[in-house]
């Protein structure tokens, strides 16, 4: 409505200015106001994206709350760098500009949850050398070896996770 309203103050320039003064000062005005509430369509634009990016986060059963904290604090950098962008803009080009920037950001941030599953694993590796250890059955070589293996497959686990780049890969790893 701001838009319709400072476009249509543009085409009566002629009606509404008495003088070439008055013209340009409405002129002037018309443009101010618009280039406001473009900037406010941007700003908004940004901010709903983060609303959004910001549900899926905490949302997402994987994360810790630490890496949680983290990819939130990296998420409102690209945000904050986005709003400074705009509001510095002196035109739509350059807000759009700013604004899709922001969002394409955004978009590429997919936090992957690696703590939760390395406790899981140690978890695991912890309980598997405790029954081996209480397993009367085995010999001191038998159990000497089953505590062997369990760490050497919690530590290649470990490894595959840590190495992991996307959360399909780290739930890979955590399966194998």
């Amino acid at each position: 409505k701001k838009a319709a309203e400072a476009e249509d103050a543009i085409q009566k320039l002629d009606v509404n200015a008495a003088t070439a003064e008055q013209a340009e000062v409405i002129q002037e005005q018309a443009v101010t106001e618009e280039d406001k509430f473009f900037k406010f369509i941007a700003s908004s634009t940004v901010d709903f994206t983060l609303a959004a990016k910001l549900a899926d986060l905490e949302a997402n059963p994987n994360l810790s709350e630490a890496e949680k904290k983290a990819v939130r604090g990296e998420i409102e950098q690209v945000v904050e760098a986005a709003k400074k962008a705009i509001e510095g803009a002196d035109s739509q080009e350059v807000y759009d500009r700013a604004k899709e920037t922001a969002i394409a950001h955004l978009a590429k941030i997919h936090p992957i949850g690696k703590e939760q599953f390395l406790k899981e694993i140690q978890e695991e590796k912890t309980a598997t050398i405790e029954a081996v250890e209480k397993n009367q059955s085995l010999s001191a070589e038998e159990k000497t070896a089953a505590k062997e293996e369990a760490k050497a497959k919690a530590d290649a686990a470990k490894t595959a996770i840590d190495n992991a780049t996307t959360n399909n890969a780290v739930t890979q790893a955590k399966n194998a």
